[in-house]
């Protein structure tokens, strides 16, 4: 009766995780083809193969879809660098978040080995290739297992097929046998059959959630087939940039409390009753902020931080080395004594601790060990003690090392910065350089919009060109946009030098989308051009916010920068008051994601300028769901504001991301919709009637 009972449970809890997952691992799966094949609709187009979103923007599959499907179409057979298919480019059929069919192109940017062996004709390990999406799109990830080996037990495939005549992406469910290729392989049983064009699909573990494997081949005679671990990835040179970025990914979809259900809480609903170590949401968030460090040195500094932290050598076996942190926290299950979250919490204690090339920002190292030590806590008082010594050790060796290290880093450590552009004497021949001013306004009662387009030279002396009125923002544009293109032409330097577009607006109108107005040649104002916003000099500001903003200024443009998310709190909308924003130091740079409703938004940006702030960074509310989850962006704007020498050299940066944008290169596109507030006394606006409507 026991093992009855037994028995129907094992059956059960696979049904049931595979009910759990399986919307969400189709709604990242794709289907690889050629790119001229498109998505007119479904059951067009020769499928290649299949793949799946490990993280924005990637797409991992097989080494054999890419290459045979190439010369299936008659591509060439050797790309970039002498390997087949690297640098060429696939289409890409996927579904966005919101669940509608989508294409896209792909570049490829790696795959292993570039060809099939000579003896056999088969692709050898590993078989795997990833290729990076060239549209701003969209989409979900799986998560990939951080585990070393996949265990022998129940899992699903998915991919793309066409059984009934039309294509699709299916999944069915069967168990994994054991080893093959010193452990690159892993052999699926022959519970159901392995179609042609589901190679590159993951492979599932329905009692983790996680992805352990991608589809590789089936068996013709007696069924069943291959799929490729996933610790095999590791080949890649780019397998730390893919993996950091999935983590980040998986985090941030976890904090997002407007989003639909992690990762983590799926994992969480497919764990059966008991005790399970560290809960799936607290291991995404362990794992979101160590792929926020600086990576290992060498697989050496990992595997030694596992040994230390398990209480003895991880035998590695069939094992790649542990490339990323996460590597080495996927060695530390099953640890001797058996204290599996105690084993994992010292270790992400020790990857802390460490004086790592560029230290964490503030902000993360804060949060990290607020997550540890309470998890410690949670766990047990000498476990908490064990964690707070060490971190208690680490801000002594800090407190020791600073006055040797404090250069201007806003860390305290030495700066890794470029060259000084556009700061001390360049800042102030570029203040007096001639700029474009646009100022529009908005009646409050009508809606329509007024606006201005002068010259403005040194010391705010304005030369009015052209003015008028639109009815709508589309309307504006299409008034303004032959006199703006006229004003240019009369006031550019010639050849590559174009003067700097400013809008003077009011903070509720830092949504125009002026940078991505077409002005010629179908190229946006913002790619051509410095485009920054600027507080109206109408707007009325407290004698104490004009000494603040020239403080502030002058400390700005020494550098270094640090952003500070302004209308949110980790992912979470907020609405921020003067104290908070008076107590922030000079070199700060209020970063707004936008992720509050619109009055809590413009509350603060208003806030912004009223308590002195010259310079800011915003994003436009359209750009945010097409972006994700905000977390990304202000990494970015962080990442962005660190490199800078000082406040001078923001908006050709911006407009260099523009570009990038422009030219779909992927790691610009956390910038979509991003605006710079840019009021640079130096280069005051012209005082006069207050830009209003009808009063």
């Amino acid at each position: 009766m026991r093992e009855d009972a037994i028995a129907s449970e094992r059956t059960t809890e696979p049904a049931r995780a595979f009910e759990i997952l399986e919307s969400s691992v189709l709604s990242a799966c794709v289907r690889i083809h050629d790119r001229r094949s498109g998505y007119a609709q479904a059951g067009t187009g020769e499928t290649w193969g299949s793949g799946f979103f490990v993280a924005p923007g990637w797409v991992l599959t097989c080494a054999h879809v890419i290459g045979e499907g190439e010369r299936a179409v008659g591509g060439s057979a050797r790309g970039g660098e002498g390997v087949a298919g690297v640098g060429s480019e696939v289409g890409i059929s996927f579904t966005d978040d919101n669940g509608a069919a989508g294409v896209t192109t792909g570049l490829v940017e790696w795959l292993l080995p570039a060809e099939p062996a000579e003896r056999r004709g088969a692709w050898q390990a590993p078989d795997l290739a990833l290729v990076r999406v060239r549209d701003a799109v969209s989409h979900a990830c799986l998560w990939l297992s951080d585990r070393p080996r996949p265990r022998f037990q129940e899992v699903a495939y998915f991919g793309c097929t066409d059984e009934f005549g039309e294509q699709e992406i299916t999944g069915r469910r069967t168990t994994l046998l054991g080893d093959a290729a010193r452990g690159a392989f892993v052999r699926l049983g022959a519970a159901d059959e392995i179609e042609p064009g589901m190679s590159g699909g993951p492979v599932v573990d329905l009692r983790r959630g996680e992805v352990v494997g991608v589809v590789k081949a089936r068996r013709n005679a007696a069924g069943g087939g291959l799929a490729v671990t996933v610790t095999q990835l590791r080949a890649a040179p780019c397998y730390q940039e893919v993996v950091r970025a999935h983590d980040r990914y998986h985090l941030d979809r976890h904090l997002d409390t407007q989003n639909r259900a992690s990762w983590a809480d799926h994992q969480q609903a497919c764990l059966p009753p008991g005790r399970h170590g560290l809960a799936p949401g607290d291991r995404a968030a362990l794992l979101g902020m160590l792929a926020e460090l600086p990576p290992p040195d060498g697989a050496d500094v990992a595997k030694q931080l596992v040994d230390r932290s398990r209480g003895e050598e991880f035998g590695s076996g069939l094992c790649p080395a542990p490339l990323a942190w996460r590597d080495g926290f996927g060695m530390l299950y099953d640890p001797p004594g058996g204290d599996e979250t105690a084993t994992m919490l010292r270790y992400v204690s020790a990857v802390a601790a460490l004086d790592h090339v560029r230290p964490p920002a503030p902000d993360l190292e804060e949060r990290l060990w607020d997550k540890v030590l309470d998890l410690a806590g949670r766990h047990s008082r000498t476990l908490k003690s064990d964690v707070a010594g060490r971190y208690a050790e680490l801000q002594q060796r800090r407190a020791e090392s600073r006055p040797a290290l404090m250069n201007g880093s806003p860390h305290g450590a030495p700066a890794d910065r470029p060259e000084p552009v556009g700061t001390g004497a360049a800042a102030d021949v570029e203040a007096s350089a001639p700029t474009v001013l646009v100022e529009a306004w908005q009646d409050i009662w009508t809606g329509s919009y007024s606006w201005q387009i002068s010259v403005l030279r040194a010391g705010g002396r304005a030369e009015p060109r052209h003015d008028g009125s639109a009815a709508t923002e589309q309307e504006l544009w299409d008034a303004m946009r032959d006199p703006l293109l006229q004003t240019f032409r009369s006031v550019d330097a010639g050849g590559d030098r174009r003067v700097r577009l400013e809008v003077a607006v009011p903070p509720e109108l830092f949504v125009l989308p002026v940078d991505a107005w077409e002005l010629s040649e179908g190229i946006p104002v913002g790619v051509q051009r410095q485009v920054v916003f600027r507080y109206p000099s109408s707007l009325p500001v407290a004698h104490r916010a004009l000494q603040r903003s020239t403080a502030r200024w002058n400390r700005l443009r020494e550098g270094p920068l640090e952003g500070r998310p302004a209308d949110c709190a980790g992912g979470r909308p907020r609405t921020v008051d003067h104290d908070w924003l008076d107590r922030l130091a000079e070199h700060t740079v209020p970063v707004h994601c936008r992720s509050a409703d619109a009055q809590p938004t413009l509350g603060t940006l208003h806030a912004v300028r009223e308590t002195g702030y010259p310079v800011a960074v915003c994003r436009r509310p359209d750009a945010a769901p097409a972006a994700g989850p905000c977390a990304d962006f202000h990494r970015g704007a962080q990442r962005e504001l660190e490199r800078a020498s000082g406040a001078a050299q923001l908006p050709a940066r911006l407009q260099e991301l523009r570009g990038k944008m422009f030219s779909k290169e992927p790691d610009a596109y956390w910038s979509l919709g991003v605006g710079l507030v840019f009021d640079d006394p130096g280069h005051p606006l012209p005082v006069g009637a207050p830009l209003n409507g009808d009063l």
